[in-house]
């Protein structure tokens, strides 16, 4: 499978929002509908769990769970990243997703979800509800390990 990520930009004469492939890569997995192929698609491509910052990435799915693409949906510290529902779902609807993920990483290495953790999530599946796109799953990604808030439970 081909795995696709995406720019977001504006046109510069309309300044309408379009997407633009940032970069492609090859994948054996085209089927992403549990955490550990989440996981491991993650740390495989990404490398999150080998970043010294917080990085946040969204995958769009299809109602096939076919992955659509992933987007860096922001590049924080060592300790936080800022993440809004609307730079999240612009780039959902724009390429058309049924649903979506959430991945984050914690460079401290432990996938212990946090109080902030929770808010966003949270947040991002209110938004979801409301614009028809849900969240399907907001995982975090340590060193060696991750934490699933679908099959933990915690959406």
């Amino acid at each position: 499978m081909n795995i696709r990520t995406y720019n977001l930009i504006i046109d510069t004469d309309t300044k309408h929002t379009s997407l633009q492939v940032k970069d492609s890569f090859e994948y054996a997995n085209d089927y992403f509908a549990s955490a550990v192929s989440v996981f491991s698609m993650m740390t495989e491509i990404f490398r999150l769990h080998e970043m010294s910052d917080e990085y946040v990435y969204m995958l769009a799915f299809d109602n096939k769970m076919k992955l659509l693409g992933a987007f860096e949906v922001s590049h924080g510290t060592g300790n936080a990243s800022l993440l809004d529902a609307r730079g999240v779902f612009v780039r959902a609807l724009q390429i058309g997703a049924s649903n979506i993920m959430l991945i984050h990483n914690h460079p401290s290495g432990i996938p212990l979800p946090s109080r902030e953790d929770f808010d966003i999530c949270r947040r991002m599946v209110s938004a979801g509800k409301l614009l028809g796109v849900p969240v399907l799953d907001f995982i975090v990604i340590g060193c060696d390990d991750f934490v699933s808030f679908l099959e933990k439970e915690l959406l």
